[in-house]
């Protein structure tokens, strides 16, 4: 398998170095990662109060205006 097209040659284009490592148990999370990781999480915690917010200006079902006045 040519690197430069695996999973692990995309990140390390995006962050510029090894979010994980092999090891003979598996992967572990390099510091890197466990960085990116904490980042991510908060960040999947704002998107998800932002829908939590944003879901207050939906229309009621049956509300919605079906044509236009002109």
């Amino acid at each position: 398998m040519d690197r430069s097209s695996s999973p692990s040659a995309g990140v390390l284009a995006v962050f510029g170095t090894a979010l994980v490592e092999r090891t003979r148990r598996g992967t572990v999370l390099t510091p890197a990662g466990r960085l990116v990781l904490t980042r991510a999480d908060r960040i999947d915690e704002e998107l998800s109060s932002a829908a939590t917010n944003l879901a207050r200006y939906r229309p009621e079902p049956g509300s919605e205006v079906l044509g236009a006045l002109t």
